[in-house]
């Protein structure tokens, strides 16, 4: 049961960090991109990051990495489409183990474009000490909200919740979780399913032509906002 509710923590850090940028303007995907998010106690340093563009069955996917702390990285591989956003593999280290999820064919991870009450789910399997565990992850826009966190203020965040269920053997857990997502930065802030708080410390991000705005000393503020509010 220790391994099982292990694995539950590494596959909620999975999809948050997997999931930390939505669509179009919430889904700056540049290699080299990296946001820092550290938990409102102080005890724990999460990096999401860009690390780099490969062909996967021919196909060229983008690498997202999320580390927490000094354990080792978990890994997303994603190709994003004009419908949303595939996974087309994932990578999740629990202990000794190695987990290797291959989506083939691949499955919407997120939809193409992100509105209120927008859902969607990712479903997959994997073996954890010879147990079969299934995932069900459903995530829905419950809330369009401005948020404040030690990186900034930002406007017109998406907050998603996330309802996770796991089935094996023994029965079925159900967990929830909720994050933010700003557009043209990504992931700003999370509540883990152990209702730990994470909030962006620092980010660099740049998008396929606006740069998202980080000075410091000044009040961050999103392109996407800018265009729509400044004459």
């Amino acid at each position: 049961m220790r391994l099982l509710m292990r694995f539950c923590v590494v596959m909620f850090v999975f999809f948050g960090f997997a999931m930390f940028a939505a669509a179009q303007n919430y889904y700056p995907d540049r290699v080299g991109n990296r946001w820092v998010l550290r938990s409102t106690d102080e005890l724990d340093t999460r990096v999401n990051e860009v690390v780099r563009k490969e062909l996967l069955r021919d196909r060229l996917v983008t690498v997202f990495e999320g580390q927490t702390n000094d354990n080792p990285p978990d890994r997303l591989y994603v190709v994003t489409e004009n419908d949303g956003i595939w996974i087309h593999r994932a990578e999740v280290h629990l202990g000794d183990f190695n987990l290797e999820f291959d989506y083939n064919p691949p499955q919407v991870f997120l939809p193409i474009p992100l509105n209120l009450d927008t859902t969607w789910t990712v479903s997959g399997e994997a073996m954890v000490a010879d147990t079969i565990i299934s995932t069900n992850n459903r995530g829905q826009v419950v809330a369009i909200e401005d948020v404040t966190v030690p990186a900034g203020t930002f406007l017109g965040v998406f907050k998603i919740r996330q309802d996770i269920e796991l089935s094996f053997v023994l029965g079925q857990l159900s967990f929830q979780r909720f994050m933010w997502l700003a557009p043209d930065v990504g992931i700003v802030k999370e509540i883990n399913t152990s209702d730990v708080v994470f909030e962006l410390v620092d980010y660099d991000v740049v998008v396929e032509g606006p740069i998202a705005v980080r000075t410091e000393g000044k009040l961050p503020i999103t392109w996407a906002y800018l265009k729509s509010n400044v004459p």
